[in-house]
């Protein structure tokens, strides 16, 4: 009996060790899982916060590049406008009446020194014509502008059309008011 006893108290002390064991074990496994838990909510937190974060900054993109478009698209109707402004001011001056414009031809044939060929605008071929001096210049074939001519020797070259007038001269002169005027 005495070994009866001692094994019953072996026994007992063993499954008291093992529920000690068992109950130590479901506290460590509840607390890992209760940890898990909350790396888990955390980091879904984390990955939340951070997919708010870049559909925001998708949003601002995309704000501002159709900011920016709509910007580019003002602009380019301004600047087209302008372009258009300024082609139906050459239009304009070619149309000009004969005696104003042969002012503006005999004014620009004064500037040149020397003597060469006067390539006129066709339009404008019988005007040159008559005002040129026939000693000094020679009428050559007609070119593809609005209005003026081109003048063309050995040693210089001057345009005279009124493209370049206007693009380099009135332009930009007048852009800013011209704009202003158009845009305010």
């Amino acid at each position: 009996m005495a070994i009866d006893n001692i094994l019953a108290a072996i026994t007992q002390e063993t499954d008291r060790r093992i529920a000690g064991a068992k109950e130590a074990h479901a506290k460590r496994i509840a607390m890992l899982r209760d940890e898990s838990a909350q790396r888990i909510r955390t980091r879904k937190q984390e990955i939340d916060a951070q997919h708010k974060q870049e559909i925001d900054d998708l949003r601002l993109k995309a704000e501002t590049h159709r900011s920016q478009q709509r910007r580019n698209g003002i602009l380019n109707k301004k600047q087209e406008l302008l372009e258009r402004c300024y082609s139906d001011v050459q239009k304009a001056l070619a149309k000009s009446d004969t005696a104003t414009l042969g002012a503006f031809l005999v004014s620009c044939l004064k500037g040149i020194s020397g003597a060469g060929e006067v390539r006129p605008v066709a339009a404008h071929k019988a005007l040159l014509e008559k005002i040129a001096d026939k000693s000094r210049f020679t009428i050559g074939k007609s070119i593809d502008a609005v209005g003026g001519f081109v003048f063309v020797s050995d040693k210089q070259e001057h345009d005279y059309t009124f493209e370049r007038f206007v693009t380099a001269t009135l332009r930009p002169q007048t852009e800013v008011e011209v704009s202003q005027a158009l845009f305010a």
